[in-house]
């Protein structure tokens, strides 16, 4: 088995890789959760929320994020095999169910929709996780 760390961004390396490829006969990658953030050079962790308030900018936001790990893995949203939301609002992921359908387009992974009481950074809305296999 061959392990591959995926960091197409440089903030969070101390705690985290962004994703991993376990090669074998096919290849699988784990995300972690990808949020919607920006590059904050007055932030501790370098990064801080994107859109506070707007869930539909923060999600499309986070779904960019898992794009840039997937291409990172030469991978696409084609090859998600499953995906976990976790929200702070269960109501504004509801009536945002099309950012979702559009972003996997005829792809259709099991998914979760996961509601949570706060996110890693405040002001975070959403957070994405998702395994891939090629």
């Amino acid at each position: 088995m061959k392990i591959d760390n995926v960091n197409p961004f440089s903030w969070g390396e101390q705690f985290m890789n962004q994703g991993r490829v376990i090669s074998g006969e096919t290849r699988t990658l784990f995300t972690s959760g990808q949020i919607a953030w920006q590059d904050d050079a007055n932030s501790p962790v370098g990064i801080s929320e994107y859109e506070p308030g707007n869930f539909r900018a923060q999600f499309e936001r986070a779904l960019w994020s898992l794009d840039q790990v997937l291409t990172e893995a030469d991978m696409s949203r084609d090859d998600i095999q499953h995906i976990k939301f976790y929200v702070t609002d269960i109501d504004a992921a509801m009536a945002n169910l099309d950012v979702m359908m559009d972003y996997l387009g005829d792809n259709r992974p099991p998914q979760s929709l996961i509601g949570v009481a706060a996110l890693v950074l405040p002001g975070l809305m959403i957070e994405i996780e998702a395994v891939a296999v090629k």
